[in-house]
């Protein structure tokens, strides 16, 4: 889930410039920002409440990826040479990974973590790393993660990993030293082999999505990912009588089937909504992160 939007952002990344670093990413926050309080409102939460909640009732990912942004584009100003450009990005994640460990103890750090959005980007910032080394690493990583033997072996990792996570519980994983370490690192290994499996199923299909009518409708729904991103949660539907079914009677058939058509539904209204709100510039610029509309015209006027 997360480690791939992530993986994805990282992906296609480029080192900004310090103007656009702001404008990009006052586009991500300031969206995030009045509708997380508008919805945190509208669930009977206050103003501080958004401000001091971890995930800011859902809202923390732009907030998390304008950090990223910001660390990439320091890279960027201080190493020229894009093969320690890498090493720095992976430096950096592991550093990160590790100043979790205070964040996550002490009581002050804690609140500043949450309020800032900072305990996401310890945890997913390698996932956007390697995204982005990825991307720029001329097929290498392709060639090896996604080889024969590479999908094989990111199947049969990503399968081992989901039997222990819902064979063993925490407590039992936390019964020796190698099981701890296992643990620590569960995450990761579920995250990585999971990206390896997608990234070679799309790429394999990449023809059959790309001119094919759902290939088309998948671009679609990814150009306009943000402004679902912001506009979903407004739409989330209770439904305790099916989810209390399937706490006691689990279908997977069925959580599958349920999941796809709420959403499936979600997407839709959110794009409809989402039309509506960019037809007028002023809610579209602030409430989606959407371009100035004068700005495209004088772009297209002058193309």
């Amino acid at each position: 889930m997360m480690p791939l939007f992530f993986f994805i952002s990282g992906y296609v990344a480029n080192i900004p410039s310090c103007k656009s670093l702001i404008k990009n990413s006052l586009r991500l926050i300031i969206p995030a920002l009045i509708l997380g309080i508008i919805y945190s409102i509208s669930i009977n939460k206050g103003i501080y409440s958004f401000i001091t909640n971890i995930y800011k009732y859902g809202y923390w990912f732009t907030i998390t990826l304008c950090w990223m942004y910001s660390i990439l584009f320091c890279i960027g100003k201080l190493i020229k040479k894009s093969e320690i450009q890498f090493v720095g990005l992976i430096l950096i994640s592991v550093l990160l990974y590790f100043i979790k460990i205070p964040f996550n103890n002490v009581q002050n750090l804690m609140e500043i973590g949450n309020t800032l959005c900072l305990h996401q980007l310890f945890i997913y910032f390698h996932y956007f790393s390697i995204g982005y080394i990825f991307a720029r690493s001329n097929n290498r990583f392709y060639t090896v993660f996604c080889s024969e033997f590479g999908i094989i072996f990111s199947l049969f990792v990503f399968a081992c990993a989901i039997y222990i996570k819902h064979v063993y519980t925490d407590e039992q994983l936390a019964t020796s030293i190698l099981l701890k370490i296992y643990r620590a690192i569960q995450d990761p290994i579920l995250g990585y082999s999971g990206i390896m499996i997608l990234f070679r199923f799309f790429k394999s299909m990449e023809f059959f999505f790309v001119n094919l009518f759902l290939g088309k409708t998948l671009c679609y729904v990814g150009k306009h990912t943000l402004e679902i991103y912001l506009l979903h949660y407004f739409f989330l539907p209770k439904l305790p009588m099916i989810g209390s079914y399937l706490v006691y009677y689990p279908n997977i058939i069925l959580e599958l089937l349920v999941c796809m058509l709420l959403s499936v539904s979600l997407i839709c209204i959110s794009l409809v909504v989402g039309w509506f709100i960019r037809s007028n510039e002023i809610l579209g610029v602030f409430l989606l992160g959407c371009k100035p509309l004068r700005n495209n015209v004088k772009r297209e006027v002058i193309e």
